[in-house]
């Protein structure tokens, strides 16, 4: 178990002995999956604040040798706009219902405001750009883009220059998603672009893995 030291919020937990059963001998008669999401809602409540998680999914593991757990996951909110990252989670034991692990992502400060004055088409357009002018665009053969809005950590990737000592820890930014996939469907590389809401200023990203491939 780890504890914040500020907030005093539980930020995970670990049940060892009940993972250990669950994953010996999988579950064959669940529980049902409104009784797993209020208890989950219980045990994210003793951890911390819940008033702003909306439920993301409750999904049953499928029995194998290694699961039998029922995950129930939140997404964080403010004022409808979701936080980029994790909420909380839960893992049970699908038969009995039993805490196997919980985890709560203890969020920065909201955003000083929820301005958004750039479009999606624009935040698309300001993305693209700065893909090229990074010279990480040469991959993308007819990527799939997506943008949605999030609040988001300035982390100073993908911008140039770098936001130094940014004088907001949140803001409302695009996450735009480019993300190139094989022929066969699965994913080769994906990148995100964090675009400001209110003035269309590159704020960070995330660049992920890249396969070499046939491209789609």
């Amino acid at each position: 178990m780890a504890v914040a030291a500020d907030s005093g919020c539980v930020l995970w937990l670990l049940n060892t002995t009940t993972s250990d059963s669950a994953a010996a001998e999988p579950a064959t008669e669940p529980i049902p999956k409104a009784q797993a999401v209020e208890i989950a809602r219980k045990v994210v409540a003793a951890m911390g604040p819940a008033d702003n998680l909306v439920l993301q999914s409750a999904e049953l593991h499928e029995p194998t040798e290694t699961s039998r757990e029922w995950v129930v996951k939140w997404s964080r909110m403010w004022r409808g706009i979701p936080y980029h990252g994790p909420g909380a989670a839960v893992g049970l034991e699908a038969a009995t219902g039993t805490l196997v692990s919980a985890g709560y992502y203890v969020p920065p400060p909201p955003p000083a405001s929820a301005e958004v004055a750039v479009s999606e088409e624009r935040a698309r357009e300001v993305a693209l750009g700065e893909l090229r002018a990074a010279g990480k665009d040469s991959g993308f053969v007819s990527p799939e883009i997506a943008a949605k809005l999030m609040i988001v950590e300035p982390n100073g990737d993908f911008a140039n220059p770098k936001p130094v000592g940014w004088k907001d820890p949140t803001r409302v930014a695009w996450v735009v998603t480019v993300t190139q996939k094989a022929k066969e469907g699965f994913i080769m590389g994906r990148v995100e672009i964090w675009v400001d809401a209110a003035d269309g200023s590159v704020l960070g990203g995330v660049m992920s893995g890249w396969s070499p491939g046939e491209l789609a």
